[in-house]
């Protein structure tokens, strides 16, 4: 998949080299260059604000320091974008207009333009701020539910991000699924790799012949391709759920001292995956 984001040259894939870099120094404790490099890729594409809901957790010894960085650039890049677009209204409606108020409905892997193609435009604003808080809506609950694992976190809002971005692409599916290999120590609790790994695959292999039937054969309609988007997207959130509930249990497995103390305290408790469909890695 990022072999085919590079191939094509999509922006895409320059904005998931600067959040490959934020999780990179994140990692690294380096406070500038993750805060400098999360104001460039909002540039790029707002939703990754969302971003810097772990790094602020992850700094919070320096939040002030974050708070400057933070603030110095992005000013520094609103004067460049001003600077380049020389009118701030154009600039605005360009950059993050374009994102907010989603006025390009062409045909993508996201959920927002078949949607929006169906509201009478009395209501578009109505749902435009619905779909555009539903975006936010998860960065205060799930921070708080992994705040002791910001790496996880981290992907969770990946996840979030591809889910819910108007003008989503497979770039950021293969900017996460990498990281998730990292965590080595919830894979024996996921309970739908198998079935979220072929949903995700069955995807892949079915929209591209779904848009040809839409687009070029003419045998299909928008329904067909946006059939293959909306499973498309309940693999992500399963994959995200799965994650989830993989990190409580191993929680609940260090603060009860063990799996099998577990499962003498509560009996007929099952935390491995025992689902013969699904598969343990």
């Amino acid at each position: 998949m990022t072999i085919g984001c590079w191939t094509i040259s999509n922006l895409s894939s320059l904005i998931n080299l600067f959040v490959s870099l934020i999780l990179y120094y994140f990692n690294k404790d380096y406070l500038f260059i993750s805060i400098f490099t999360i104001c460039l890729t909002i540039q790029l594409n707002p939703y990754y604000l969302l971003l810097l809901a772990p790094l602020i957790l992850h700094f919070n010894q320096r939040k002030f320091s974050l708070i400057f960085i933070f603030g110095l650039s992005s000013i520094v890049f609103f004067c460049l974008n001003l600077y380049l677009e020389e009118n701030w209204k154009d600039m605005f409606r360009n950059t993050f207009g374009f994102f907010l108020t989603v006025p390009d409905l062409t045909p993508n892997v996201g959920i927002f333009w078949y949607f929006f193609t169906q509201v009478f435009d009395h209501y578009r604003s109505l749902f435009l701020c619905v779909f555009q808080l539903n975006t936010i809506l998860y960065v205060v609950p799930l921070t708080v539910l992994l705040r002791n694992n910001l790496n996880l976190l981290f992907s969770i809002l990946l996840i979030v991000v591809a889910l819910f971005s108007p003008y989503p692409s497979y770039a950021e599916t293969a900017l996460y699924l990498p990281v998730l290999a990292a965590f080595i120590d919830l894979h024996k609790y996921l309970r739908q790799s198998l079935v979220t790994g072929c949903t995700i695959l069955a995807t892949f292999i079915l929209s591209p012949i779904m848009w040809s039937m839409w687009v070029h054969i003419g045998s299909g309609n928008a329904n067909f391709f946006f059939a293959i988007v909306w499973v498309f997207a309940i693999a992500q959130i399963f994959i995200a759920a799965d994650l989830i509930s993989s990190f409580l249990r191993v929680e609940l497995v260090e603060e009860n001292g063990g799996e099998e103390e577990i499962e003498k305290r509560f009996e007929g408790i099952k935390l491995l995956n025992i689902c013969p469909f699904t598969i343990s890695l």
